[in-house]
């Protein structure tokens, strides 16, 4: 049975961060876990970039953001 809260949620932003090291983001896990939501995922590039991210998805009204790795 689905939490009442979960049921709620349509719309999912992700900002990720990649390790300083370079290696890639896992996009493809990331798009099936999302495949049943409305979802968009950013990658961060500068330092800004998840600031940035963020106030668009609320500005977007989405339902849940998920910041996602880092170093």
């Amino acid at each position: 049975m689905e939490h009442r809260l979960v049921s709620r949620i349509r719309n999912i932003a992700v900002i990720v961060n990649p390790a300083s090291g370079g290696s890639e983001p896992p996009l493809r896990e990331l798009n099936e876990a999302l495949a049943t939501f409305e979802s968009t995922i950013e990658v961060t590039q500068t330092a800004d970039d998840g600031i940035r991210f963020c106030r668009d998805a609320v500005s977007r009204d989405v339902d849940l953001i998920i910041a996602y790795g880092g170093d």
